[in-house]
């Protein structure tokens, strides 16, 4: 029986502290979903920046710094999502709504006469 495997890398940069926590989110997606698997690669868990050029995985999620990195993959026919805000990338972006985290926060506070 022959099985089909797809590779998506987690790719950043070590010195993002944000990183730590998609991470943990991660494993726990992973880890209750069934067929999934998670492997770790280099120092924590983290796989440094692979040159886009010799990276032979099905895609990357990653907090890029440059529209260049990200049209590298792209070109290669490499599936990418940003999950960071140091870009304002009109493709595949996934990051945390601030703003409405905010409103949120003051309307609970209004509503309990804080």
């Amino acid at each position: 029986m022959k099985r089909n495997i797809r590779q998506i890398a987690f790719v950043t940069s070590l010195d993002y502290s944000y990183a730590h926590r998609v991470i943990e989110g991660i494993l726990r997606y992973v880890s209750q979903t069934p067929r999934l698997y998670f492997q770790t690669q280099g120092y924590r868990g983290f796989m440094p920046m692979p040159d886009p050029e010799a990276f032979a995985g099905d895609g990357v999620l990653g907090l890029f710094r440059d529209f260049k990195t990200i049209a590298a993959y792209e070109s290669r026919g490499i599936a990418v999502v940003d999950i960071g805000h140091s870009l304002t990338c009109p493709r595949r972006q996934v990051f945390v709504d601030d703003t409405g985290i905010g409103k949120l926060v003051a309307q609970t506070f209004l509503e309990h006469g804080y």
